[in-house]
């Protein structure tokens, strides 16, 4: 009896003991790292965007080269999120994105399973030699859950990972090699689908058809009720330069499969993409296709189709041609 009488005080202490320390102990543990790429934030951006491209440069995958993931919705838009799970070290979570500056900022929402939750963000910033990226992270520990941040450094061990993160991905954009001046990326990407309105025409007349065809795509999605996930897109299947005629379709891209008169659906299959963010008026886009050709010559692999391209910039609202971005897209054949 006496044994337990002692055993009893002993928890009690202990249990005042962490109420106590409790009380001085910090509830919010926060860290944040930064690097300088040299690399426009234009370039650097997207391998923060998208869930797929974060994962090229994840301090965190090669913990486990069996680890399970998937994306759910739209990767690249807020809501989207990146599911994992793998072993001790990388644990079963997902990473929700919350908000979006392009060029400028990426939000997330951490959920760890069994272990709370957490709010990260990666921001860019102009510096002399490139773009300066800071990533940060933060979380809060409940009272009296918080006393166990005395006994372990969180913010150290999070610190370490995000700092080998940011020095893979300085690495891997700075010696990234560039085709006819631009620089390839290549990402995992889920199904996509686009509502569309395809033909055969003239490569004179695509100009003009865009004209006539993406009011009439843009009106159908609406009347239908669509999700649309992205800009308007110019997708091509054949390219006839001999005979100057090209096969290809004036479309929208979409959240979920479906079905409207008159109109086509395109679905691209989930694999991986190469793409090029090009800058410049409408008709210096080909360099942006040749220096794709060159890739894949290169590296033994072909696309795809269609390739496509989204008009990212709307030109009524950006006089200056040379802000115009379309970002190029060639699916790899699997």
């Amino acid at each position: 009896m006496k044994a337990l009488k002692t055993i009893g005080v002993v928890l009690a202490m202990l249990i005042v003991l962490v109420l106590v320390l409790g009380l001085i102990a910090p509830r919010t543990v926060a860290t944040e790292k930064s690097i300088v790429i040299n690399a426009p934030r234009a370039t650097v951006f997207p391998y923060l965007q998208y869930h797929a491209q974060q994962q090229t440069w994840s301090p965190w995958n090669e913990l486990d080269p069996n680890m399970t993931s998937e994306i759910v919705g739209t990767d690249g838009t807020v809501g989207s999120i990146y599911k994992w799970a793998g072993n001790k070290d990388v644990g079963v979570g997902e990473q929700e994105i919350t908000a979006i500056v392009p060029d400028e900022r990426v939000e997330t929402h951490l959920r760890f399973k069994g272990q709370g939750e957490a709010e990260a963000f990666m921001a860019l910033a102009d510096a002399a030699g490139g773009t300066e990226m800071t990533w940060g992270f933060s979380t809060t520990t409940p009272y009296p859950m918080n006393v166990m941040n005395l006994f372990l450094d969180i913010a150290g061990m999070v610190g370490k990972d995000y700092e080998k993160g940011l020095n893979k991905l300085k690495t891997m954009i700075e010696t990234n090699k560039k085709y006819r001046g631009h620089a390839i990326q290549v990402m995992d990407a889920p199904t996509k689908y686009f509502l569309a309105l395809r033909e055969t025409v003239t490569i004179s007349e695509i100009s003009a058809r865009y004209q006539q065809n993406l009011p009439k795509v843009f009106a159908a999605a609406q009347q239908a009720g669509l999700e649309m996930t992205g800009m308007p897109c110019g997708l091509f299947f054949v390219w006839d330069e001999a005979n100057g005629k090209t096969d290809m379709a004036h479309a929208v891209p979409i959240a979920t499969k479906a079905s409207v008169p008159g109109f086509d659906i395109v679905e691209i299959p989930a694999g991986r993409l190469l793409v090029i963010d090009y800058y410049g008026s409408y008709d210096g886009t080909a360099e942006a296709h040749y220096a794709m050709d060159e890739y894949l010559r290169e590296h033994g692999q072909e696309a795809g189709e269609p390739v496509w391209e989204e008009y990212v910039t709307d030109p009524t609202t950006e006089p200056d041609t040379s802000k115009w971005l379309t970002r190029v897209y060639y699916p790899l054949k699997q």
